[in-house]
């Protein structure tokens, strides 16, 4: 027969040790941490190396002028035009604004679609760093369209500003974040 160590505490073999319930307590929330972390070296280290693939070109914002070609290993953007409109019927500016018409060509040169939303990714800033958004105005007759845009397709359209009067040097930045890219900055004077 077996003899106890201590004859006081009656033996159940099925009995959970009273560690145990501590140690699961804190085992999952360390194991979920450390998986967490396993996976979070595992995405930087995999979008730096996908981000080193395109390093040359992506870490220097491109500074155009009308007219000219901004280029990368991704992409190739060039505003053909820029009319100022002083009223709209259906859109009106306020008072000491005008609306900014830019026709902008924007080709993926990439492998993989991308996707292009001019709403959220394009606007207009000042030499001071105030920003102006998208304002819709009738006089746009081909708006750029939003949406995916294939490997090696090419888009035109319109995308339309309100900026004051007095406003004549400023820069329409296209900053879509494609594969960590910096904006491409066009310095417009119309």
């Amino acid at each position: 027969m077996s003899e106890r160590l201590h004859p006081e505490t009656p033996h159940h073999p099925t009995a959970r040790h009273p560690r145990t319930a501590h140690h699961i307590k804190w085992s999952l929330p360390s194991a979920a941490v450390i998986i967490g972390l396993v996976v979070g070296f595992g995405i930087v280290m995999l979008s730096r190396s996908s981000s080193m693939t395109f390093t040359p070109h992506l870490l220097h914002t491109h500074s155009v002028t009308v007219g000219e070609t901004a280029r990368s290993d991704i992409y190739e953007m060039t505003v053909s035009r820029l009319v100022r409109v002083e009223s709209d019927v259906a859109f009106p500016p306020a008072a000491g604004d005008d609306i900014l018409v830019v026709t902008l060509k924007l080709q993926n040169t990439s492998h993989q679609s991308l996707g292009f939303f001019p709403s959220i990714q394009t606007y207009i800033r000042d030499d001071q760093g105030n920003t102006y958004v998208m304002h819709p105005t009738l006089a746009m007759a081909d708006p750029l369209p939003a949406g995916d845009i294939a490997a090696g397709q090419t888009v035109t359209g319109q995308l339309s500003y309100e900026i004051p009067k007095k406003l004549t040097t400023f820069r329409l930045y296209v900053d879509p974040a494609w594969l960590q890219m910096v904006p491409v900055v066009f310095e417009l004077k119309p």
